[in-house]
């Protein structure tokens, strides 16, 4: 039987992140429609966003029909204008309409800088 000196779990951006990652992708798209952040306002978006995913994810488990990508991803953008304007008047979320069809980058997992080299001097 092998022998493990140590085992690595990756919860989220500790050794692998996403590029872009959501505050970068939806910080995007709400600017599309007039609303810029700057990086707190976007990392704001970003736990906006993972909130929208997450809030599906529960109604799923609760056995709730699973939402089609149109209706997650407006549901991500909705988040992401909340987290700028606060709560969103109906001609703000009206302006979402402009995005549907706007189709999210491609992203790419990236080796967080230096965790190579820690991960060296474990070995």
């Amino acid at each position: 039987m092998k022998k493990y000196d140590a085992i690595v779990f990756d919860v989220g951006d500790t050794l692998i992140r996403f590029a872009p990652d959501y505050a970068e992708i939806f910080g995007d798209r709400i600017a599309r429609l007039g609303h810029f952040a700057d990086a707190p306002r976007r990392r704001a978006i970003a736990k906006a966003v993972h909130a929208a995913v997450g809030e599906q994810v529960r109604r799923e488990q609760r056995g709730e029909r699973r939402a089609t990508d149109e209706e997650l991803l407006r549901r991500m953008d909705e988040g992401a204008l909340a987290a700028l304007v606060g709560q969103p008047t109906a001609g703000q979320l009206a302006e979402l309409d402009a995005l549907c069809g706007v189709p999210l980058p491609a992203q790419r997992r990236v080796v967080i800088d230096g965790v190579p080299q820690l991960l060296a001097r474990l070995g």
